[in-house]
């Protein structure tokens, strides 16, 4: 039992080290998601907005966050015991608690260590990416000397 509470520990953490892979490399790929956008979706031909990538990792810490929140405190609810131990005597191997239930902490700990740091990001993110969009700007002028188009970036 012990061998599978740390199998699924570090399938999780293999998990979570691949979405974080998946994130901060999703910034330079070419893909549309209603949910991501991508530098060449917000302006063709130039350099990410500021801001962006900031939004799109706090999006996606936030969601997996959570998700792995609640699938902890499901697991919690369905263990008997909130803790798992072995210990080794000479009379063979005691066990102690509920792997289902320890597992259940270790992964709404994980969860919740994701999804705050993840609505930091995705709000500063936001506010980042607001303000450089509120920066650009397009004027058609309209002179006696003739029309003047001003854009500032």
């Amino acid at each position: 039992m012990q061998r599978l509470v740390l199998g699924i520990t570090m399938v999780l953490c293999a998990g979570l080290s691949c979405a974080q892979d998946l994130v901060f490399s999703y910034a330079s790929q070419e893909v549309s998601s209603p949910l991501y956008l991508t530098h060449a979706e917000v302006m063709p031909g130039s350099a990410m907005p500021r801001g962006l990538r900031m939004r799109n990792t706090g999006r996606a810490l936030t969601i997996l966050g959570a998700a792995l929140a609640i699938g902890g405190i499901v697991m919690m609810n369905n263990a008997d015991q909130l803790y798992y131990t072995t210990t080794q005597t000479q009379n063979g191997t005691v066990t102690e608690g509920d792997p289902k239930g320890a597992l259940g902490v270790l992964m709404t700990i994980t969860g919740a260590g994701m999804a705050v740091p993840g609505i930091i990001f995705w709000s500063k993110g936001q506010k980042k990416y607001n303000r450089h969009l509120e920066q650009q700007s397009a004027a058609l002028n309209i002179k006696p000397s003739g029309l003047s188009l001003t854009y500032s970036f």
